[in-house]
């Protein structure tokens, strides 16, 4: 079975997508550093909650 083409707002939707997650990661490594974490830290507080 062949995947169907991806088109150009495909790509575009998949775009701001990845930005999206990027600028979150950033901002979630931004707030675990002001609370004196590692991000490690931070993300293993949040799963135990």
């Amino acid at each position: 079975m062949s995947q169907p083409k991806m088109t150009d707002a495909d790509y575009t939707l998949l775009a701001n997508f990845r930005a999206k997650l990027r600028r979150f990661v950033a901002f979630s490594e931004s707030q675990a550093r002001n609370m004196g974490l590692t991000l490690q830290q931070h993300q293993a507080r949040l799963t135990i909650r």
